[in-house]
C-alpha cells in the first residue's frame, strides 16, 4: 500500500513539477523587450523638457521653447531613429519596436507643437493647454509601454500570487 502512495506521489510530482514547458515569454522576445526597455530608459528628453518647464513657470515661454528646440526636440528625433534601428528577433518584438517608434514620434510631434505653442508666448491659453495635454499623454503612453516591456522582459515579478 505505501508503494502504491509513493508512486502516485511521484506521478503527481512528476505531473506537476516536471513540466518541461517554459514559463512567460521565449528569451528571444524578452531580449526584444530587453533592447527596446534599455532605449527608453535612457531618455535624455524628459531633462530637457523639465528645463523648458522651469522657463515657462518663470514666465519666459519664447525661452522654455528655445530649450525645446535646443535640448528635447533633437533628443526626441535621436531617439525615435535608434527605435527603428533597433532589430527584434521575434515578431511580437518587430510589433513593440513599432509601438515605441510610434509612442517615441507621437512625443516628438507634440513637443514640437508645445515648442511653436510657446514661441507665440502665453497669449493662447486653449492652444497652450492642447499642446500640453498632447505632450502628457505622448509620455503616458511612453511610461505604459515601459510598464508592458517590463513585464515581458521580467514575468515572474508580475504575476499574481
Amino acid at each position: 500500500m505505501k508503494a502504491l502512495f509513493a508512486i502516485a506521489g511521484l506521478g503527481m510530482c512528476l505531473g506537476a513539477c516536471g513540466s518541461s514547458e517554459p514559463s512567460g515569454p521565449p528569451p528571444e522576445l524578452r531580449d526584444d523587450a530587453r533592447a527596446l526597455e534599455e532605449l527608453l530608459a535612457d531618455d535624455l528628453v524628459l531633462l530637457a523638457v523639465a528645463e523648458a518647464d522651469e522657463a515657462v513657470a518663470d514666465d519666459l515661454p519664447v525661452r522654455g521653447a528655445e530649450r525645446l528646440r535646443a535640448g528635447a526636440i533633437p533628443a526626441a528625433r535621436r531617439q525615435v531613429e535608434q527605435a527603428r534601428a533597433v532589430s527584434a528577433a521575434t515578431a511580437e518584438g518587430v510589433a513593440l519596436r513599432d509601438e515605441v517608434v510610434a509612442a517615441l514620434d507621437a512625443r516628438r510631434a507634440a513637443l514640437e507643437r508645445y515648442a511653436d505653442v510657446l514661441e507665440r508666448g502665453l497669449v493662447e491659453d486653449l492652444e497652450l493647454a492642447v499642446a500640453l495635454r498632447a505632450q502628457r499623454e505622448a509620455e503616458g503612453g511612453i511610461d505604459t509601454l515601459l510598464g508592458r516591456l517590463q513585464a515581458i522582459r521580467q514575468p515572474e515579478n508580475t504575476s499574481p500570487r
